[in-house]
């Protein structure tokens, strides 16, 4: 199959740099609402917080969506796993999604996120994210859809 056929391509090419500093701020963030629950901030390597000895892996997005954008793969060519798929992989237990501009934190298990992915995923719409050197495949995910897995951890 030709996963060009259906996929939306982003003509902007991602710039890692600036991205990243804004998801530093995301960062921030989060631990400043979540440390009185015992979070702790990690290098990111692998997790990006450590709470009770579980992993939470931290998406923010600058956008405001009906829809979370969850990365399948940060390589396509490699077939380098990303997003929940990645954080999966790396035995995190929780996937949390933040909407930045509206201050919303969704809390997933990263285990039944991806179940859940994997079984929808046909019927999500693709986006292939150009990078430098690379490119990134990720699906555009209704927010509806994802609603009742939300942990509400507040």
């Amino acid at each position: 199959m030709d996963i060009y056929g259906k996929i939306k391509i982003m003509p902007k090419t991602f710039n890692f740099s600036a991205e990243k500093g804004k998801g530093d701020s995301g960062q921030r963030d989060f631990y400043k609402k979540y440390k009185k629950l015992g979070i702790t901030k990690l290098d990111g390597l692998i997790w990006d917080f450590d709470w009770n000895g579980d992993g939470v892996e931290l998406k923010t997005d600058f956008h405001k969506s009906k829809n979370f954008f969850m990365e399948r793969y940060s390589n396509i060519s490699s077939k380098k796993a990303g997003g929940p798929w990645r954080s999966l992989d790396e035995k995190c237990k929780y996937f949390v999604y933040y909407f930045i501009n509206e201050k919303t934190y969704f809390w997933f298990e990263t285990a039944r996120l991806v179940e859940l992915l994997d079984k929808n995923i046909k019927n999500y719409t693709p986006k292939i994210i150009h990078n430098r050197n690379y490119e990134s495949l990720g699906y555009l995910v209704p927010k509806i859809e994802l609603l009742d897995l939300n942990l509400e951890i507040k």
